[in-house]
């Protein structure tokens, strides 16, 4: 069941696919606990959002861990599934349910292995949506180990706030539309009505290696019938980054390691996905060489901008920056990424040797970075976050900095410490989170020794893209 150690187990017995049900729910990936889950069949009625799962022992999957292991956290597994998945509402029925439904004509069936997403408001944000979307890329490339032969079909659920940027991308940036369009690229995606999605699917020519994707256009008006998939695999999202490690999970191909021992790793799954992007915007998945050049991203010095850094903290920050940058014959750029449509953004990182940049949703851009050039990461006092982590794990060479001085959290000694704050506390969170930062000379001193290392490995590794 998906390969690795001990993949099948923990949610109880029964031959599941004998019966012509199967539901596994799939704890992928050692860390984080990423889930996804493969049911077969599944129905989904629109008009109240609701999935309709035929009831059945389900059981539960796991990479990297122990049958004793998933027989406990079973149940855990799919509560946390369903928080994931956006889908809010769901309910069991019995065979005899669909049986029902069926003579009555009140389904419509999607035939082959389907991706079901959906995509909730905070998906707007570029960073929230990266972090699901990528799941739906990793899932679209790793088939076989989600129990589908090839994806047939993919069904992309946006809300109103998200299905606006791919109704109407020019307004956007095209960011949404663009990095959907390469994920799923040769195959064009379509808007349709959910009705419309399955009789695109119902016409479309069998046995190629086509895949249907479709974006379901949430304000057309529903049907009133019941979609129901063969077999839907549905992702949860990726936390902490965007791309999995190769270990993590059965994979076939070659891995790709760098012969130096302070490299990261480039998962296959980011190479891939350049290669995409870069077929998509320029007609070839060829990557493009690496240039002696950074970027600083300029969040601005306004006094109601989150996480902006006061203007005298940014220019004795850009002199020590260009400083150093020169010395070794590099570049250095200051932009903000506001008023740059998607295209214009990934030219500007797609061959840079390195970003710096305090935490923020632009960072996200960092994943089109050649693998092996430089992130280094700011962050505001007592505040720490690690979707950035190696380019969101993507490759890159990672170097953060938490400042270490600021404001404390007014109540803050109620909580004993600030990771207790901020955990239990939004207000605190968000006091650490969006504060204001003003550099002292340790922290410029602890940033130039960053940027030095950062020089030092590139110098010593090689600037070409594997």
């Amino acid at each position: 069941e998906g390969g690795g150690r001990d993949a099948r187990g923990g949610g109880g017995g029964g031959d599941l696919l004998g019966s012509g049900v199967l539901i596994v729910f799939v704890c992928l990936f050692f860390f984080q606990n990423d889930h996804v889950a493969v049911f077969a069949p599944l129905c989904y009625e629109q008009e109240s959002d609701t999935l309709v799962v035929l009831d059945s022992t389900p059981m539960c999957s796991g990479f990297n861990k122990t049958k004793q292991w998933l027989y406990h956290q079973c149940k855990r597994m799919q509560g946390d599934f369903f928080k994931e998945s956006n889908f809010k509402n769901y309910r069991a029925e019995t065979n005899g349910w669909l049986e029902n439904q069926e003579t009555l004509g009140n389904v419509l069936w999607v035939e082959g292995d389907t991706i079901l997403q959906k995509l909730d408001l905070s998906c707007g944000n570029i960073a929230h949506y990266a972090g699901r979307i990528l799941f739906l890329h990793h899932l679209f490339g790793n088939p076989s180990a989600y129990h589908m032969n090839k994806v047939d079909n993919v069904f992309l659920i946006p809300g109103d706030d998200v299905m606006k940027r791919f109704a109407a991308p020019e307004r956007y940036a095209r960011w949404h539309s663009t990095v959907f369009e390469a994920m799923v690229s040769p195959n064009p995606y379509h808007i349709a009505s959910l009705n419309g999605a399955y009789e695109g699917v119902r016409d479309a020519p069998k046995g190629t290696n086509a895949s249907n994707v479709y974006v379901i256009d949430s304000l057309a008006v529903p049907t009133g019938k019941t979609v129901c998939f063969r077999r839907a695999v549905i992702p949860g999202f990726f936390k902490g980054r965007f791309f999995v490690d190769d270990y993590e999970y059965p994979i076939a191909a070659q891995r790709y390691e760098s012969v130096l021992p302070d490299a990261p790793l480039v998962p296959l799954d980011s190479l891939r996905y350049r290669s995409r992007i870069h077929s998509v915007l320029y007609g070839s998945p060829t990557l493009f060489p690496m240039k002696k050049k950074f970027i600083y991203i300029d969040r601005g010095s306004n006094s109601g901008s989150r996480r902006a850094m006061s203007e005298d903290s940014k220019q004795v920050l850009l002199a020590m920056l260009r400083h150093e940058i020169e010395a070794e014959n590099f570049e250095l750029e200051v932009l903000q990424f506001d008023g740059m449509d998607f295209k214009e953004q990934h030219k500007t990182v797609r061959s840079i040797a390195g970003m710096i940049s305090v935490h923020g949703a632009n960072e996200v851009n960092s994943f089109f970075m050649t693998p092996f050039s430089v992130l280094i990461e700011l962050f505001p006092y007592k505040f720490d976050h690690p979707m950035y982590v190696n380019g969101g794990n993507s490759g890159l060479k990672y170097y953060r900095h938490e400042l270490v001085s600021g404001t404390e959290f007014p109540d803050f000694g109620g909580f004993g410490d600030a990771e207790t704050c901020i955990f239990k506390s939004h207000e605190c969170k968000v006091h650490y989170r969006d504060s204001k930062l003003i550099l002292t000379e340790p922290d410029v001193s602890a940033i130039r020794t960053h940027l030095q290392n950062a020089l030092r490995f590139l110098s010593n590794h090689p600037s070409s893209p594997p």
